[in-house]
């Protein structure tokens, strides 16, 4: 199988996304399968590169999808874009184009199906459904797009996939379920990584669906009544400048410490020392993050939210809290923090969850049966 994947931003992101199509695009190569990836070129990344066994391919989209106004034409801007991505289609003799994060390079993968006849896959992890198609109109008519245009979609949770058919309901028979999944290895074999002080973590992107000033308010709450306690966040972001500007108002700077992007291997080993991980997005497919915490033995601190409370059951392996409520946000911080008994009882839920159904190791098989697709 020649399989083209198109991730909006990838290598050396570190995202929900990116990691698992980092891992699923390292298992294929693995197995014997030519892999590209498409991605948007960034600041200080080569144009191309090879990446756990996967030919990477950086553009510049002339507009990304954020820009575009919803009078717009539904077309690519850039035609010598346009060329290359046909030439590197053909060249590569590829079968199956995966869209894996719908962005701007989506459109023009559309745009070349109807010459090129590819096998297309879509992936949704969450926010393209539940979040950015009531933000923005053009968005919502590219989902709408991909959608119908899909051979196969996959949600990464069962409540995605319910949004999803309700967006549509003849998508029923082109709809399938695979659940995000992680190196259960990878956590379980990274040593813990114990600080001078107690913390609390997030590790994911500093991004707007993300919300992590959110999380450095709630913990301005309880700094004075935890003076002992710090907020690690480990991840980089176009929303870098709000986070830094919330840790300002607050007077947090020695005690919410950005710690920039880390290797995951860093990022497992800041799990299983911390007091608890936590999320503040207003919603997630099935946030990957969650299922680390939980392969590390740690309770999550989260919103009660459509995916979170698919792997997370409040006084069980986490708590949860209300969305956008930060008092009781803040006070689940305090109480976990506090409670040496309700600490033991969350890891020891923790440990209980079956996290072995969410393996990456298990799961990368079923992946690759459906972009292959019917023999």
């Amino acid at each position: 199988m020649a399989l083209l994947v198109s991730c909006g931003v990838f290598h050396p992101h570190q995202g929900g996304a990116e990691s698992l199509f980092g891992d699923l695009c390292e298992r294929f190569a693995a197995a014997g399968r030519d892999v590209s990836v498409i991605t948007r070129r960034l600041a200080d990344t080569p144009d191309r590169e090879t990446h756990r066994g996967a030919a990477i391919r950086r553009f510049d989209y002339p507009t990304p999808y954020e820009a575009l106004a919803p009078e717009d034409a539904f077309a690519p801007r850039s035609q010598a874009v346009l060329d290359e991505l046909r030439q590197t289609i053909e060249r590569r003799g590829v079968r199956t184009v995966c869209i894996g994060l719908l962005d701007m390079g989506a459109m023009y993968l559309l745009r070349l199906r109807p010459r090129l006849r590819f096998r297309l896959v879509l992936y949704l992890h969450g926010g393209e459904v539940r979040v950015l198609p009531r933000q923005q109109e053009t968005y919502r008519r590219l989902l709408l797009h991909a959608l119908r245009a899909a051979d196969a979609v996959v949600a990464v949770s069962n409540g995605l996939a319910q949004d999803v058919l309700a967006l549509d309901p003849s998508l029923d028979a082109r709809l399938h379920v695979i659940p995000n999944g992680i190196d259960v290895n990878a956590v379980r074999r990274q040593p813990a990584a114990p600080r001078s002080r107690p913390y609390a973590l997030y590790a994911g992107r500093l991004a707007a669906s993300k919300s992590v000033p959110r999380i450095v308010e709630a913990f301005g709450r309880i700094a004075a009544e935890a003076p002992e306690l710090d907020l690690l966040l480990a991840g980089a972001g176009d929303r870098e400048h709000e986070v830094r500007a919330a840790i300002e108002r607050l007077s947090l700077h020695d005690r919410a410490i950005l710690l920039g992007p880390r290797p995951r291997e860093e990022v497992y080993s800041l799990m299983k020392s911390s007091r608890f991980v936590t999320l503040a997005s207003d919603a997630e497919g099935l946030p990957l993050v969650g299922l680390e915490a939980l392969a590390a033995g740690v309770p999550l601190v989260a919103p009660r939210v459509a995916g979170v409370t698919e792997i997370i059951e409040h006084g069980v392996n986490g708590l949860l809290f209300e969305p956008r409520d930060a008092a009781a946000y803040a006070a689940r911080m305090l109480e976990l923090h506090r409670s040496e008994a309700l600490s033991r009882q969350l890891r020891a839920g923790a440990r209980a969850f079956p996290i072995d159904d969410y393996d990456i190791d298990r799961l990368w098989r079923r992946h690759a049966e459906l972009l292959d697709g019917p023999s």
